[in-house]
């Protein structure tokens, strides 16, 4: 199985979750009421469709035998996607009092979370990342403004230009060049007043 290397960003992320491992405050939930047109069973299945397309989303963390933590996507995971029915005056209440919850960062679940809620007026899409794998440009960007969409009106997903993993081996190779030198020795001397 191949691993690949964390961006410094998602190192930043990792180390404050170990120190706060119950915290969500790395958590990245949404809910969109969607009109109750919205056919829940034809959701679930795009939303299927756009997590087995897109492996960041089955990413798993695990620790080398150094003691480095590395990624992987993980083709087995199996990421659930329930539908529940509901009211709409419980919607509010669920979200954050039973759908927002931590995440364990080296467990054997998802780093991320979707569940579908139905209400007499709404069909809800639920879901919650993990910072370590998106970001708001990630999440608002390619799952809800062209994933989504396209996998619900079964049509092709267009592929990513480069990849988190990839981009994290480019930004690894990176450390030893001499752009990289310049720039660590020029924040060294910029922050080398302050306490880190």
């Amino acid at each position: 199985m191949k691993t690949f290397p964390l961006l410094q960003s998602q190192m930043g992320v990792v180390l404050a979750c170990c120190k706060r491992p119950d915290s969500t405050c790395y958590n990245l939930p949404s809910a969109i009421p969607y009109s109750c047109k919205i056919d829940a069973r034809r959701l679930v299945n795009a939303i299927q469709v756009v997590v087995d397309a897109r492996p960041i989303l089955k990413t798993r963390l695990v620790k080398d035998s150094q003691g480095n933590v590395r990624q992987f996507a993980d083709k087995e995971m199996s990421i659930p996607i329930p539908v529940r029915h509901t009211t709409e005056n419980e919607v509010g209440r669920y979200i954050h009092h039973g759908f927002v919850r931590p995440f364990n960062l080296f467990g054997e679940g998802p780093l991320c979370r979707f569940e579908v809620l139905v209400t007499e007026q709404h069909c809800w899409l639920l879901w919650d990342f993990h910072h370590v794998i998106a970001d708001g440009i990630t999440i608002a960007h390619h799952f809800v403004e062209r994933d989504l969409p396209a996998a619900y009106l079964d049509e092709e997903l267009v592929d990513a230009e480069m990849g988190m993993y990839h981009q994290a081996e480019v930004e690894e190779d990176s450390f030893g060049g001499t752009v990289y030198q310049q720039a660590r020795e020029y924040f060294r001397s910029a922050f080398e007043s302050y306490e880190m």
